[in-house]
């Protein structure tokens, strides 16, 4: 009989939840659905003031609990939209959100109640990976070897593998087995090198894409001019706030809304008597399609609602015919 496994991580970036699902049917793995759930930023300063005051222990249990409810809303949304039955879950393995890792102190901690999570799901959870293997002598990071091994056994071959997320590990194959270890830094010391070398080398820095992390701009605005400045990008990067700042300047919209619940948008539709064609985005991040979703008719909005994520916020724009596009910009 086939058994339906979850995995849930967040990696150093801070970017989002990710929920795998896979079945297994003997020794044969197979991947049946993924799924991202951004983190927002409130959520992601609080673990990273986390991460370097390991002092903040009231800090730590608010905020543990938070993330462990944020995390169980997650996953019964992601079965949900699955058409899943929890009751088909064998188990979640759950690695939650590395605070410390440190091998060499014997230790390696982490933000999310496994405990609390079994309980609101009802699933079994499988935790304490790096701490477990750790404890063996282990560098903490056990599940990669055992996973590169399986893909060595399938392919029957011997490839040495090299993980590079925001720290790198590397597994080696050796005879019948799988020596495994991390490596160092890699990917989360990208943005500080590339901050520092891009100073370096410019008098004055501008940009076009407003998905810019913006304590990267409050980071080269004390060393280097910046245009368009960091209070426009903060405007500009949340939807509803761009609406409204256009609608306070004199400039006119097409009609919109927000929300942050699936079950409002057609009740919002109505109030606001706003008719199709329109477009649903997240009111943050996507571009190019990701994120936004354009109905032409009312009877794609049932379908459509299938792809939202409750709790995110989204705004809902009336789609109109556009005879030129211009752009302007103010010389100081």
């Amino acid at each position: 009989m086939s058994k339906y496994y979850l995995g849930i991580m967040c990696g150093t970036s801070l970017d989002s939840i990710d929920i795998s699902m896979i079945r297994c049917h003997g020794d044969k793995i197979k991947v049946i659905a993924f799924a991202e759930y951004r983190l927002k930023n409130k959520i992601k300063e609080q673990i990273n003031i986390l991460k370097t005051n390991t002092n903040q222990e009231i800090i730590n249990k608010k905020l543990e609990i938070q993330v462990t409810t944020l995390i169980a809303s997650n996953v019964i949304d992601f079965l949900k939209k699955h058409k899943i039955n929890k009751s088909l879950i064998s188990a979640i393995g759950f690695a939650g959100i590395t605070l410390n890792h440190s091998p060499h102190l014997g230790k390696s901690t982490y933000l999310g109640d496994p405990k609390k999570l079994s309980s609101i799901l009802s699933i079994p959870i499988i935790a304490d990976f790096r701490q477990t293997d750790i404890d063996a002598g282990g560098q903490g990071a056990p599940l990669t070897g055992f996973f590169h091994k399986y893909l060595n056994d399938t392919m029957n071959s011997s490839i040495t593998y090299i993980n590079l997320g925001g720290f790198a590990n590397i597994s080696i194959p050796k005879n019948r087995s799988m020596i495994s270890y991390d490596t160092g830094p890699a990917n989360y010391l990208i943005d500080l090198w590339c901050r520092e070398k891009l100073i370096d080398n410019c008098n004055v820095i501008t940009y076009e894409f407003e998905n810019i992390p913006l304590k990267s701009l409050e980071f080269l605005e004390k060393k280097i001019n910046i245009y368009p400045s960091k209070k426009i990008l903060s405007v500009a990067q949340n939807r509803l706030n761009e609406k409204n700042n256009f609608i306070k300047c004199g400039i006119k919209t097409p009609k919109f809304f927000s929300f942050n619940k699936r079950d409002d948008l057609k009740n919002k539709l109505k109030k606001e008597n706003i008719e199709t064609p329109i477009i649903i985005k997240t009111n943050t991040l996507g571009y190019d399609g990701k994120g936004q979703f354009h109905i032409e008719k009312k009877e794609e909005i049932s379908s459509i609602l299938e792809l939202l994520d409750d709790g995110t916020d989204y705004i809902v724009e009336q789609k109109i015919k556009i005879k030129k596009e211009y752009f302007c910009y103010k010389k100081d």
